[in-house]
């Protein structure tokens, strides 16, 4: 038997509610004096957790034209947080990975998120957060 329709669009709103959520405390720990875009910091987080990625691959994943990625990708370049490399397995590719210094980044702001939220959420028990998620 299918699910309701009214009971998937009330997964989808709250799907929704936690995506921004996510993004709201993602905003509200982000301060970087290099002035870049979160959706750049975004890129380099998904280069941190997956690893070295084609641009084209990136953008496709992201849904969004390969010149968007591009533009972040040269803003993280000239910050020292990602690198260009030839391929291994296909030497006419270019691979894009964070730096040293983009992976540190990455994990003061994650660490700085997971504070912030501790602080928010310093009243709720373990069982709590259990339950919500």
């Amino acid at each position: 038997m299918d699910p309701r329709p009214d009971s998937v669009f009330e997964l989808l709103r709250q799907v929704k509610n936690l995506v921004q959520i996510r993004h709201a405390v993602a905003h509200r720990v982000w301060r970087d004096e290099r002035e870049l875009h979160l959706a750049a910091v975004g890129l380099l987080a998904e280069l941190v957790v997956n690893g070295p990625r084609r641009s084209g691959e990136i953008a496709q994943e992201r849904a969004v034209d390969p010149s968007v990625v591009s533009r972040q990708v040269a803003q993280l370049q000239r910050a020292g947080l990602v690198e260009r490399r030839i391929s291994p397995e296909d030497g006419r590719a270019m691979l894009l990975s964070a730096t040293p210094a983009g992976i540190t980044l990455i994990e003061q702001w994650k660490q700085e998120q997971i504070e912030w939220m501790r602080s928010a959420l310093s009243d709720w028990t373990d069982e709590d957060l259990a339950r919500a998620s």
